[in-house]
């Protein structure tokens, strides 16, 4: 459009919330501008606009000569006529979003929660415009830190389920039946009603801003807001009702046989006529109030109850038959060494048993002291591969926590962190799963890559070469020989006298990325026992005997449904393959082979294993730090020629009390080995990478997050606008800077970050830019953005690993 672009403001804008930098129009250049641009079907839409006379004024925009001295009513036109067009737009919130909208997108996600990033992400919800709602919606919204909280402060009229609600007008609770919501409650003529539609239902809804959520999503989510919390204490199994009857009803214990929970789905009492329906209503309802979810196998529903409270093993059966059989069994079984990571009441337990005597009290000091550093692991939130417990909630390694950074580690991702994209855990029941070591690691990877190895040989652990975090390996493997069954999915040590659970983890899918430790190869074994990927040509070398499909099509159809057989053919027979028993069968001759699903070899015999970011050196003036510790902050003493050096970077009159290294591992290293990968792009000249010491003004509010997460404008907001492209601003000078850095409201103190920045190959930037535009040179993006390509005293940067938090100053 023929029309000048003038930014607000000079230089950065005074907003303090993400601004798209709209800008203003001071007027068109000619009056051939005018005609150009009303010839434009876009615009002579906006002339005369037959739907929509609410906003253009009939005749006054018709055909005929264009009157130049309209052009400030044109241009409001124009505006109203987006916001029409807009579903986005509302008089309540004229930025974007509306509540109601937020409303949808919270009740898509898990436990009705997001994050801000996430929502800028996928529904393309500006924090800035998301903490507007929250803050203007309290009664509806819970906004806590980063994460946003669908929680309505609504509930369910009391009156309406006894004699009837006798301020129908003024209530503000919904009238609908309690039992209905939780899916007891099937009577078509119930008097409370099963309507939310209902003028009062609508009414209290619209209020919340809930009236447009579908009906099942509206029902789950009342009854989560509605249901009491979880009791007090674990969940029991009730005596009584093993004896001679329970009397309380409703009764706070299960009413199941407690033979049946204590072996798992397996009644050993003769003629028992106890309950052993645990989906039994009475059950369904104490188990849904503990949390224990009910849409599993009964199985797995015991071992829950069981995890939850583990004493219930050490319940004496009611009749006498059991009692004598029990203390035979406890007097001629061996102790069994309890984990302190399986569960939080491990010391419960043993001191509840009658074995518990038996064990050395000695050692008692040394299990509590790993008990306390895997309750520091689990109060971390998320669970790295240098854990001793590696239980995490998906299977699944986290990508960005190998490729970049997770936006989810200081909250808790349900993924397992790792610096390489596989792994691999072993388990004693399946429950609690423990991290491996990188020597078992690499050993068990080697071979499985290899279709032809069955099994595998590790060494045995060497206790002075295992840290604390890896002491409870040693008690579950001891300094015995394993072998791992890869058929099986099994380790077994030398005598055979014990077998734990095996399991490979890799990194998840992550839409347009190549991951080599996440692609698979599938094999069949020939006439001459050799193992032949689908698709090649067998040892035998008869093209006529090669298969239709690739290994590739075998792994899609596996993943879709590994149920269901799947056929395929040559040139001279038809096959099956069933997944399930992993065999190939010739339909025509009923010849069976075997069938093997392995990883792409990927790893060589000299890789150690360990990710290249491991391998780059921390500076020599950082302290020591614990596996456990993602970040930390030190003072750097005045004596030091560190704390002068950072002091003669602020040219001017400026007072520092303090200065504070940020020492993050994971961020350093990240930001390192990105300055590598530049420098190579580069002909490995390091000076174009062009590494600089720059500041960023800050708000004592977004410290924390900053040392832990690395700057991010779309979680923290941005107080410069983006005049200059879309990235997190750094100055050279400290002056400008300075004039973002915001009072603390406590102690009046500002506080000034000084980055590492690899500034790279730079342009001129604009508002719109959300990544550098390609630089013809290098057929690559530029690496930033400036103000000026002269003298720039704005950089703008788009890449989190290509900057680095060094230190934060507090300045008087």
């Amino acid at each position: 459009v023929a029309y000048r672009h003038r930014p607000r403001g000079r230089g950065f804008s005074s907003s303090e919330e993400d601004s798209d930098s709209d800008g203003s129009y001071d007027g068109y250049r000619s009056n051939r501008d005018y005609q150009d641009r009303r010839d434009k079907p876009q615009y002579k839409e906006a002339y005369r606009h037959p739907e929509r006379p609410q906003y253009f004024q009939r005749g006054r925009y018709e055909r005929g000569p264009y009157n130049y001295r309209q052009e400030d009513d044109f241009e409001r036109n124009i505006q109203d006529h987006r916001k029409y067009d807009n579903p986005r737009y509302s008089q309540d919130n004229e930025v974007g979003a509306t509540a109601s909208e937020l409303v949808e997108a919270l009740s898509k996600c898990p436990n009705w929660k997001e994050t801000l990033l996430n929502l800028l992400e996928k529904e393309e919800m500006k924090p800035s415009e998301v903490r507007k709602i929250a803050n203007q919606y309290p009664s509806v919204f819970h906004l806590d830190g980063e994460v946003l909280e669908l929680k309505p402060q609504i509930s369910l009229c009391e009156e309406h389920m006894q004699d009837g609600c006798r301020s129908r007008n003024e209530c503000r609770k919904l009238h609908i039946c309690d039992k209905y919501i939780t899916g007891d409650c099937q009577s078509r003529a119930c008097l409370m009603g099963h309507k939310w539609d209902t003028n009062h239902n609508i009414k209290v809804l619209k209020e919340y801003n809930l009236n447009n959520l579908p009906q099942s999503t509206l029902a789950k989510l009342i009854h989560d807001i509605t249901r009491p919390s979880q009791p007090d204490g674990p969940l029991e199994i009730c005596l009584n009702f093993n004896k001679k009857g329970c009397r309380n009803i409703p009764c706070e214990r299960l009413h199941l046989c407690l033979s049946l929970v204590k072996n798992k789905n397996i009644c050993k009492k003769k003629n028992c006529k106890l309950n052993h329906d645990v989906l039994d209503m009475s059950c369904l309802n104490l188990l849904t109030a503990y949390g224990i979810s009910v849409n599993e196998s009964p199985r797995d529903i015991l071992d829950s109850i069981l995890r939850m409270n583990p004493s219930i093993i050490n319940l004496r059966d009611i009749d006498d038959e059991s009692k004598g059989k029990k203390k035979k069994d406890k007097a001629s079984s061996p102790v069994t060494i309890v984990l302190e990571s399986d569960c939080d009441d491990a010391s419960d337990m043993m001191d509840n048993s009658s074995d518990s005597d038996t064990i050395n009290k000695g050692k008692k000091s040394s299990k509590d002291s790993l008990k306390r550093k895997n309750k520091t692991e689990k109060d971390l939130g998320t669970v790295w591969f240098d854990f001793s417990n590696g239980d995490v909630n998906n299977p699944e390694i986290c990508y960005y926590s190998v490729e970049s950074l997770c936006k989810n580690e200081a909250t808790g991702c349900d993924r397992l962190h790792s610096t390489h994209h596989f792994h691999w855990q072993i388990s004693e029941r399946g429950d609690s799963w423990y991290n491996l070591t990188i020597p078992l690691i690499k050993c068990l990877e080697l071979s499985y890559c290899n279709p032809e190895e069955e099994d595998a040989t590790l060494e045995r652990l060497n206790p002075q070469s295992l840290d604390r975090s890896s002491r409870n390996l040693l008690l579950l493997m001891g300094r015995d020989k394993w072998q791992a069954d890869f058929n099986t999915m099994t380790m077994s040590n030398s005598s055979k006298s014990k077998v734990l659970k095996l399991r490979r983890l890799c990194t998840q899918n992550i839409t347009g990325q190549d991951i080599d430790e996440n692609k698979f190869n599938w094999y069949f074994k020939d006439k001459n026992q050799k193992w032949i990927v689908y698709g090649d040509i067998d040892s035998t070398g008869e093209e006529k005997l090669k298969s239709n499909i690739s290994s590739k099509d075998i792994e899609n159809a596996f993943k879709q449904d590994f149920e269901k057989p799947l056929s395929f053919k040559n040139s001279s027979f038809n096959y099956s393959l069933d997944f399930i028993n992993m065999k190939q069968t010739n339909t025509q001759t009923n010849v069976a082979r075997e069938v093997r699903r392995r990883p792409k070899p990927h790893l060589s015999e000299n890789d150690d294993g360990q990710s290249k970011t491991s391998n780059v050196n921390l500076p020599s003036t950082w302290e020591p730090m614990q596996p456990t510790d993602r970040v930390r902050k030190v003072n750097v003493q005045p004596s030091t020629s560190e704390y002068k050096a950072v002091v003669n970077l602020f040219t001017g009159n400026y007072t520092i009390t303090k200065i504070e290294r940020i020492q993050n591992p994971f961020h350093y290293r990240a930001f390192a080995n990105k300055v590598q990968d530049m420098i190579a792009v580069y002909n490995n000249d390091s000076s174009k990478a062009d590494v600089r010491q720059l500041f960023h003004g800050t708000k004592s509010a977004v410290i924390k997050s900053i040392c832990s997460e690395n700057f991010d404008w779309r979680l923290h907001g941005t107080s410069t606008g983006n005049v200059y492209g879309r990235g997190t601003y750094f100055s050279p000078d400290v002056k400008l800077s300075y004039g973002y850095c915001q009072p603390d409201p406590s102690s009046g103190s500002k506080y000034m970050f000084i980055a590492k920045v690899a500034v790279g190959t730079m342009i001129v930037g604009d508002s719109s830019m959300a990544r550098p535009p390609i630089n013809n040179a290098t057929s690559m993006p530029y690496d930033t953005t400036v103000n000026n390509m002269s003298n720039p005293t704005i950089i703008v940067k788009y890449d989190k690993q290509e900057y680095y938090p060094e230190y934060i100053v507090t300045l008087n």
